[in-house]
């Protein structure tokens, strides 16, 4: 498996990316909220995989968080599962992921110093 309809990634670039379970892969041209990305991918919540191995900012693959226990199982995502893989151990065998999911620099999430979290925790 390829990621062949990724665009390429230059080391220090952010990427952010919707990739669907039918391969496609759509540019996302903004930080966009949790909320908004859940409603993309059509989940209740994420699972993040933290892409530590890629030189560069800190990006996060993020996917159904129950996606195989799903009653309704949802296809494999080829793009999502290869850069999961390309995280996990040599030895280890870890699942597909299954449905959408995005790519995203990590500080898109990240909350300026000293910003008031009242009424997010």
């Amino acid at each position: 498996m390829t990621l062949h309809t990724l665009p390429l990634r230059e080391p220090g670039q952010r990427q952010r990316l919707l990739l669907r379970a039918d391969g496609t892969v759509m540019p996302l041209d903004k930080p966009m909220s949790m909320f908004q990305l859940m409603e993309l991918c059509d989940v209740g919540g994420f699972d993040t995989v933290a892409m530590t191995h890629w030189e560069g900012p800190l990006h996060v693959l993020m996917c159904d968080e129950i996606g195989l226990m799903r009653v309704d199982l949802r296809p494999i995502n080829r793009n999502a599962t290869e850069l999961y893989w390309s995280k996990c151990y040599p030895d280890s065998d870890p699942p597909p992921i299954r449905g959408d999911a995005v790519l995203v620099p990590d500080d898109d999430f990240a909350q300026e110093e000293g910003a008031d979290l009242e009424g997010y925790l």
